[in-house]
């Protein structure tokens, strides 16, 4: 039990942020939607155009749960992982449970919206997909660290907030 999952909106920085920790702590880091293309061979979007989002939690959920049984992982995971109750479970029993957390408005600036099914018609959606997740994420969360600043400042703050929540880390590198 001793992966980091990062949890939060698309956009938040997980990835960003999980790749600093990884370099940091001598840990790997698996992008859990990296890792579904892999296995799909198809790209987010097509999943989404020829399947649909229901088919895509699955694909989701089944790679995470193959990814949980493994140690020392940092998992940067989707805006949409902990929306199942089988995810969070999955994440809660393998290790810390991170919410990262950034501003709707940051988000917008930043996000490529074309690149994120949820998004392409309107990128305010994520306004309404914020306000839906929220709570979510704060339930799913073993603590919760802002990313509104730089993202070595919230490297830093997820590596005291891990160690807080009790887990054990990887000499720091």
């Amino acid at each position: 039990m001793n992966n980091i999952y990062l949890i939060g909106m698309m956009g938040s920085g997980k990835t960003t942020v999980g790749e600093l920790l990884a370099e940091r702590l001598g840990m790997r880091l698996v992008d859990l939607d990296a890792a579904i293309v892999a296995d799909a061979q198809r790209t987010i979007p097509e999943i989404f155009a020829e399947r649909g989002e229901a088919y895509f939690r699955e694909l989701e959920s089944n790679v995470l749960y193959d990814l949980h049984r493994h140690e020392n992982l940092i998992v940067a995971t989707g805006g949409g992982t902990p929306l199942l109750e089988r995810n969070r479970h999955l994440m809660e029993h393998s290790g810390t449970v991170v919410y990262l957390e950034r501003d709707a408005d940051r988000i917008i600036e930043t996000i490529d919206a074309e690149t994120r099914p949820l998004l392409k018609a309107n990128p305010e959606n994520v306004h309404r997909i914020y306000a839906a997740r929220r709570s979510c994420y704060e339930d799913a969360a073993n603590c919760t660290v802002s990313n509104n600043g730089t993202a070595e400042e919230a490297a830093e703050a997820v590596i005291a907030a891990v160690a807080a929540a009790g887990q054990e880390l990887p000499s720091l590198h």
